[in-house]
This record gives structure tokens, C-alpha cells and sequence, in this order.
């Protein structure tokens, strides 16, 4: 089994360690070069300095992330060991220059190395396999003195008693209600439970009280069963953490955490998530000019939030005066379809941007057809 480094990026007082394990596509002390896809999506273990005969000090999942493979861990704080070595990385953290390594052990399976050159040398490539699978198996995570990686040392230190602990899962794109979510989740569950559904769980609640935690994102049947990740919930929750919608009252040494969670299920779906604003603002850039792209996709990102929460309470509240015969008063009448006319402009609008740039000669008739409709429909109003 091989062994190397990974360094420290975050860690909590509830036990919590990110870290990047690896830089991939660099030549490391080994001679060795991790291709992108090497590492995919795996669960790990924690052990004090490669000690299998240790009972495990924690456990972990590893995926890639930006270039890196980033490992997020929870160590075992009901453990003597645990919460020495959780000590000492909080006190190299917090005290100079950080010196405190970390290493890695791993196997190789069949088709993950292959020999090559790199920038002139004689390397070892880990990679994929054959069939797009990931050539490391890692098996535990340790502390070591020296380790074999590039770059490696501790980061950042950080409080985050509330985010839950991210965690592999499906990951679907279809209609998305939080209340339904909410209103599904059973009550009187513990954290387990919880957290299968929502992001946050505010550390001052009780754990067993479903008004403690905040965030949904995951589909729940109506039994109460948790299942995949929505995209649209995802979205939403990241957008709410961005300040839209009012925001969400999560503290600002758990946004990066919660942000974290979150945007590990959208890129298991491939899709790079919204960007996550440090000061929770969320408020639209004064100037409209889409620069480079960027500020206007923002502008957008900030507020579909918006408008999926309006699109949730819609459906609510189009069901409620449904069963109570109930109808919408004269003056909220005019209000809502200003609101409509309003949503269907910026719909046509958008639309505009896209077509001249879809090469799909189906969808771009589609998109042709839906401009066409709503135009139609605010003539007809």
C-alpha cells in the first residue's frame, strides 16, 4: 500500500476536518502524477499515523473539487485519541507557522498507473481506469511528520457547529417545493434523520425538534422518507445562504460549511453551483451590463431563489383557496398580474439572449415558440 499527504484546510469544535488531500496534475516528491478522476467519490477512515492496528479515529469522504481531491472528515470525539490529535491540529492551526502533515494510504487497482514523461521526466501516472472509474482506492487518512505530496500544510481554522456533514447521494432535477419537504419530514427523529434532509441544524435547538434545522434540499415522500437531493432545493438553499428570499439565519462561521454541503451534491450532478457571497448579500449589482458574462448571470442566480420560493408559495396557496373557495381580492388581483406580466417580460427577454446562441436547431425553435406564447399571452391580457 502507498501513503502520501494532504493538508489541513478547515477544521470545527465539533470535530469536523476538511482538507485537500491531493493537488492533481502535479508531479509530487514520489514522482508521481494524479490525473483528474483518480480519486471520483469514496469513503475513508482516519487512523493515527497509518496505525492499523488502531481502532479508527474517524471517518470521511474524499471527491475532487477544483483541481484538488478534498477529503471532508468527522473525527470520533468520544475518542481519547481522537481528541488529542483534534487538539493538536487546532493548536498547529492557531499557534505560527503551521507544521503539523498528513498522509494517505491507498492501492492501486488494475488500470489505475500507467508509466509516462512529465515536463521532461520519467513519471508515474494515477488516473482512471479503463472504464472512466477511479484508480486509487483509498483507505485511511492518518497524521504523519513528513509526507510525500507538494504544498501541504494547514490552512484555515474554523467554527461550524451547525452544518451537517455532507454525504453521498443521488441527485435529481425535477419540481421542487421546500414546504412540502418540511411538511413531509417526520418530527421527533434524531440528527441522523435530519440530515438527510437539511443543510443546518441551529446548535441552540434540540436535536430531535424538526424547527431546528434549516436548508432543505432533499426530496421527502410523504411518509416521511428521505430521498435524492434536489437541484432546484439546492439552488434555493444556496440562494437563501446568498440572501434571497430575506435570507436564512445561519451564523457567518457556518455559511462556508453549509455552502460546502451543498454545493458537493450539485457538482455530483456536474453542475458548478453558484458562487457563495462571504457577506450573505445578495443584493443585485447597480450596473445591468452582463461584464464578461459574469454580473448578470449573479443578478440571475440571486434571484431565481426569489422566485422559486413565489413559485412554492403559489402552488400552496392556489391549493388552499381551491379547497376553501376562497378568491383573490380585486386590488391583489391587479397586483399579481402585473407580477405575471413582469415574469413573463423577463422570461422573453432571456430567451432573446439564448436563442441567437443555442446550437440545437430544436431547442432553438422551442425557445422560439415559448417567447412567441408569452408574448401572445401579455397581448392577450
Amino acid at each position: 500500500m502507498d501513503k502520501k499527504v494532504f493538508q489541513i484546510k478547515e477544521v470545527s469544535d465539533k470535530g469536523l476536518v476538511r482538507a485537500v488531500i491531493a493537488t492533481l496534475n502535479v508531479r509530487d516528491k514520489d514522482g508521481d502524477v494524479t490525473l483528474s478522476g483518480a480519486f471520483g467519490n469514496q469513503d475513508v477512515v482516519v487512523l493515527p499515523t497509518h496505525n492499523w492496528g488502531h481502532v479508527p479515529i474517524g471517518k470521511g469522504l474524499v471527491r475532487e473539487e477544483d483541481g484538488k481531491a478534498i477529503a471532508e472528515i468527522q473525527m470520533n470525539m468520544e475518542i481519547p485519541a481522537a481528541r488529542d490529535w483534534f487538539n493538536a491540529l487546532k493548536f498547529d492551526l492557531q499557534k505560527g507557522q503551521p507544521l503539523q502533515e498528513w498522509s494517505y494510504g491507498f492501492t492501486i487497482k488494475e488500470g489505475g498507473a500507467a508509466q509516462g514523461e512529465w515536463e521532461g521526466q520519467q513519471v508515474r501516472f494515477l488516473k482512471p481506469t479503463e472504464d472512466g472509474e477511479p484508480g486509487l482506492k483509498v483507505h485511511e487518512v492518518s497524521p504523519v511528520l513528513v509526507g510525500a505530496g507538494q504544498d501541504t500544510g494547514t490552512l484555515a481554522v474554523k467554527e461550524n457547529k451547525g452544518a451537517l456533514r455532507s454525504h453521498k447521494t443521488p441527485v435529481v432535477e425535477t419540481a421542487w417545493s421546500g414546504p412540502t419537504a418540511i411538511r413531509n419530514a417526520r418530527s421527533d427523529e434524531n440528527q441522523a434523520y435530519y440530515s438527510k434532509i437539511f443543510a443546518w441544524r441551529d446548535p441552540r435547538g434540540e436535536e430531535g425538534s424538526k424547527s431546528s434545522y434549516k436548508l432543505p434540499h432533499h426530496e421527502v415522500d410523504a411518509d416521511g422518507t428521505p430521498g435524492s437531493a434536489n437541484v432546484r432545493g439546492l439552488i434555493a438553499a444556496i440562494g437563501a445562504l446568498n440572501g434571497a428570499r430575506g435570507g436564512v439565519d445561519v451564523p457567518q462561521g457556518d455559511r462556508r460549511a453549509v455552502y460546502n454541503h451543498l454545493a458537493a451534491h450539485l457538482r455530483d450532478a456536474d453542475i458548478e453551483p453558484p458562487e457563495l457571497r462571504e457577506d450573505g448579500d445578495a443584493t443585485p449589482p447597480q450596473n445591468h451590463e452582463p461584464e464578461e458574462g459574469k454580473r448578470f448571470c449573479d443578478e440571475a442566480e440571486a434571484a431565481l431563489g426569489a422566485v422559486m420560493s413565489l413559485t412554492d408559495r403559489a402552488k400552496s396557496l392556489a391549493d388552499l383557496r381551491a379547497k376553501e373557495g376562497r378568491k383573490v381580492s380585486e386590488e391583489n388581483r391587479e397586483r399579481l398580474l402585473k407580477l405575471s406580466e413582469a415574469l413573463d417580460a423577463a422570461s422573453v427577454a432571456l430567451k432573446g439572449i439564448l436563442i441567437p446562441q443555442c446550437d440545437s436547431e430544436a431547442l432553438k425553435e422551442r425557445l422560439r415558440y415559448e417567447r412567441f406564447r408569452a408574448n401572445k399571452l401579455r397581448g392577450d391580457q
